[in-house]
């Protein structure tokens, strides 16, 4: 499993907080219907889509894992190994929508995942699957953060005067 908190600047998570503190029905509302549906499809586009087919000669990163690969029949997968497209699909976001929104996280539960895509650190991703055009989840991670930061920050002082005026 891997798994990171999209925290957005700290400044613009307490500006929010403060906001869902005054306004928490529209601020939550838009946290609910705007800002995690917007990460969801930033994950769509990033995480959530097949790489190209697999390119030859494979690069192992080790000879070890050539040998355990073929030793162990692929893996448990068979050989060649056929993609089922599963792994792009448990692709997680969470959202806490306590204070207005507290936190987002994104995660993808799958044991495999951490050596497709790397994991939290930047680590652990293999050669070939790199090769391929699997992402590096690190590098999406920090993507969708900055995204999610500018949206947020975009949207927010339309939503609170949006709330001024329906509250006058």
């Amino acid at each position: 499993m891997i798994k990171v908190g999209l925290v957005t600047d700290k400044d613009r998570l307490a500006e929010l907080q403060n906001a869902a503190k005054t306004f928490p029905a529209a601020i939550g509302q838009w946290a609910r219907r705007e800002v995690r549906p917007f990460v969801s499809h930033q994950v769509d586009l990033r995480l959530r889509r097949a790489p190209g087919s697999v390119h030859y000669p494979i690069q192992w990163t080790s000879e070890k894992q050539r040998l355990a690969f073929f030793a162990s029949d692929g893996f448990g997968h068979g050989i060649p190994y056929q993609r089922k497209d599963q792994l792009q699909k448990e692709w997680q976001v969470r959202a806490d929508y306590a204070d207005g929104l507290t936190s987002i996280s994104l995660s993808n539960p799958a044991p495999q995942a951490a050596y497709v895509y790397g994991d939290e650190k930047g680590q652990h991703q293999q050669v070939y699957h790199y090769n391929t055009g699997w992402p590096r989840f690190v590098d999406q991670a920090q993507v969708i953060a900055l995204e999610t930061d500018a949206f947020i920050a975009d949207g927010i002082q339309s939503v609170i005067a949006a709330a001024l005026r329906t509250n006058r």
